[in-house]
């Protein structure tokens, strides 16, 4: 795509997307009898990739050093994985769990540099070649059943109405990928006076990735 006004050009070469069915991993197509509780563990998996750069000016466009400084690449890869399973004859149990992998070619250091103005810092944002990879998952599980409930009528053009209840109990949690031991967020440091003492920025390596990074917070709901 290009901006006629400002003079300036994005691309996206190449993009990609691989999607696999769903498959049963544990099950077998010989199978003789109903399922076991672990043949009915399911798995899918999605890849989508990407190469592109945004908004450079016409001139500089083929210029070697523009676009391998400019140049945003990545790879997702999903993993959902899910479980279902009647319990106690009337109840449902299902279970999930979604696990995504990032894969970067780059990511991003933040720093405050002494200016030249005492006291005071210059704030930098370098971008660092190299494989990085960041991984994130979430789970849940939840618990159901039906309540039906006829109704019957006398002396009405309306025979009958039927009544369905669907009470869900769920449960869902997300880990804090934000926790120092992940290495996905950083911390930047400025010990300038002004504004402040000490001041900190803190950031995620990849937060101008193409497909984002793991969030940070804990996260716990019930349903």
């Amino acid at each position: 795509s290009q901006d006629l006004v400002n003079k300036t050009v994005t691309l996206e070469l190449p993009t990609f997307n691989f999607n696999m069915s769903t498959i049963s991993p544990f099950d077998s197509k010989d199978r003789v009898g109903e399922q076991k509780w672990y043949q009915k563990i399911t798995v899918g998996y999605s890849l989508q990739g990407t190469n592109k750069v945004n908004d450079v000016p016409e001139a500089e466009l083929f210029k070697g050093s523009t676009l391998s400084k400019r140049l945003q690449n990545g790879f997702e890869h999903q993993i959902p994985i899910g479980f279902n399973q009647n319990i106690l004859k009337y109840f449902q149990f299902s279970a999930n769990a979604d696990y995504t992998e990032r894969w970067y070619f780059q990511s991003i250091n933040e720093r405050y540099d002494r200016g030249s103005i005492p006291g005071q810092d210059t704030f930098v944002l370098d971008t660092v070649n190299g494989f990085k990879r960041a991984g994130e998952y979430t789970q849940g599980a939840s618990l159901s059943t039906k309540i039906y409930s006829p109704l019957s009528f006398k002396n009405s053009s309306i025979k009958a109405i039927r009544y369905v209840a669907t009470p869900t109990l769920s449960f869902s949690y997300h880990p804090d990928f934000g926790d120092p031991s992940y290495g996905y967020y950083q911390t930047a440091v400025s010990s300038a006076t002004i504004p402040y003492p000490i001041s900190y920025q803190r950031y995620s390596i990849f937060q101008n990735a193409v497909y984002g990074g793991p969030s940070a917070g804990k996260s716990a709901g019930l349903g």
